[in-house]
C-alpha cells in the first residue's frame, strides 16, 4: 500500500514537469494553434503599419517601439516574417537609416513571446526572432554594427496572457535606443539564456566577437532539428530556463 502512495505521489509531481518539456516539434503545434485563428483575414493579411516619422518621433522621445503581431507577423512557432509585412522593416530600416535619429548610436531589436510553451522554447524562439529581424535590416542597408539583438522569452509581458488579443501583443518585436533609460527598463542582465552543451550550438545572449552583437553564438537556425536538451553545466543549472525539464 506504502508503494503504491509513493507512486501515485511521484507521478502527480512529474505531470507539471512532463507538460513544460515539449519538444522542439510539440511547440511548434502549440504555436500554430494558438497564432493561426483569426490572424489572417479574408482577402490576405493587412498589416497595421507604424510609418516611418511615428517611429523616429517615438525613439527621439525615448519611447520604445512595439511591432506586435498586428505589425510584424511570424510565421507559426518560426522566425521567418510573413511576406505581407515585409514593407513593415523596410520602414523600420528607412527610419534608422534617417539623419534624424543619427545621433543614437545602437539600438535595442528585442523578442518577446506570449506564455505559450516552456521556458526554454520560448528563449529559443524570442532570441531566433530578433536575430532574424536583424538580419533584415542589415539586408536593407542598417549597419550591423548599429544593431543589438535580444531575446527576454515570456518572462516580461506588456499584457495580460488570458486571452488571445492579449497573448497576440505580446508576440512582439521591440525597438528602442540602447543606453537611453527612457526608452526600456529592461537590461542585458534580464536577457533570458539556455544552457547548452560543449561542442553544440552556442548558449544564448553571449557577445558575438566578429560583429560585435549580443547574440547567441554560431549559426541559429531557421528552426532546430530537434527538440532542444538540458544538461547540468559545471558548477550547477542556473542557466537552465526555469521550468525546462527534458524528456
Amino acid at each position: 500500500m506504502k508503494r503504491t502512495v509513493a507512486i501515485a505521489c511521484v507521478f502527480v509531481l512529474l505531470i507539471p514537469c512532463l507538460c513544460l518539456g515539449e519538444t522542439w516539434e510539440e511547440f511548434v503545434k502549440m504555436r500554430e494553434k494558438a497564432e493561426a485563428p483569426k490572424m489572417i483575414p479574408k482577402g490576405g493579411l493587412k498589416p497595421d503599419l507604424i510609418p516611418k516619422d511615428v517611429i523616429i518621433q517615438r525613439i527621439n522621445q525615448g519611447q520604445p517601439v512595439e511591432f506586435n503581431s498586428d505589425a510584424i507577423l511570424f510565421e507559426y512557432g518560426l522566425a521567418k516574417v510573413r511576406p505581407e509585412c515585409m514593407p513593415q522593416v523596410t520602414v523600420i530600416s528607412d527610419s534608422l537609416k534617417d539623419p534624424r535619429l543619427g545621433h543614437v548610436p545602437k539600438f535595442y531589436v528585442d523578442g518577446h513571446t506570449c506564455s505559450i510553451g516552456s521556458d526554454a522554447n520560448n528563449c529559443r524562439l524570442s532570441w531566433e526572432r530578433a536575430n532574424q529581424m536583424v538580419r533584415l535590416l542589415v539586408d536593407q542597408g542598417v549597419p550591423q554594427s548599429n544593431l543589438v539583438p535580444r531575446g527576454f522569452g515570456k518572462n516580461h509581458p506588456a499584457y495580460a496572457n488570458e486571452d488571445e488579443n492579449g497573448r497576440r501583443k505580446n508576440r512582439r518585436v521591440v525597438l528602442c535606443a540602447a543606453g537611453d533609460n527612457r526608452s526600456t527598463n529592461l537590461t542585458d542582465a534580464q536577457v533570458c539564456k539556455e544552457w547548452t552543451p560543449p561542442g553544440g550550438a552556442a548558449r544564448y545572449g553571449t557577445s558575438d566577437t566578429t560583429s560585435g552583437a549580443v547574440k547567441p553564438s554560431g549559426a541559429v537556425p531557421a528552426r532546430p532539428s530537434a527538440s532542444p536538451t538540458a544538461q547540468t553545466p559545471p558548477g550547477g543549472t542556473k542557466d537552465i530556463p526555469k521550468g525546462f525539464t527534458p524528456r
